[in-house]
């Protein structure tokens, strides 16, 4: 007769290391596609955000709406580094109470072409006022610096690309 051999149940170390190192880079895989997914989401809503205001403030400008005021105007967005400002009149105004800032999120940024850094759209046509051919962008960057969207406008102040 043979000895009977006595048998552990369990798992060797070298299965639980292999298994483990599996499950990290799974979960590697997983965070980074996670995140990268996150960051392209966050720069397409702030993009859509931006449009809409955009569209807002021409729409503003087309049918002479006065806020409160007296006498219709022009209207427009004005372009700085991590925000933008939603302004009335010709040209935007630091300190203005009426101004609506408008903060992008920690690590996004904004940049245009557009003269003076702002869009300003002519009371009654909404056309841009000063069109610059060429100077007519406004894009915005993500956290890395990787992702960006670009959104072009035309004289008449229509946007006519986003890249």
């Amino acid at each position: 007769m043979r000895p009977h051999a006595h048998y552990q149940d369990g798992f060797t170390f070298a299965e639980l290391i292999v298994v483990l190192g599996i499950g990290v880079t799974l979960f590697g895989i997983t965070s980074i596609t996670l995140f990268k997914t996150q960051r392209s989401t966050k720069l397409a809503a702030t993009t859509q955000t931006l449009i809409s205001d955009l569209n807002s403030q021409q729409s503003k400008a087309m049918v002479g709406a006065t806020e409160g005021r007296e006498v219709s105007d022009s209207y427009g967005v004005y372009v700085s580094t991590n925000s933008y400002m939603l302004f009335h009149g010709p040209s935007y105004v630091a300190g203005d109470p009426a101004n609506f800032t408008v903060s992008l999120d920690a690590g996004m940024t904004i940049a245009t072409t557009l003269p003076g850094s702002s869009v300003v759209f002519s009371k009654g046509s909404g056309e841009l006022s000063g069109f610059v051919s060429g100077a007519n962008t406004i894009t915005l960057t993500s956290f890395d610096g990787n992702d960006h969207k670009t959104i072009t406008l035309n004289r008449y102040g229509v946007i006519v690309g986003v890249n």
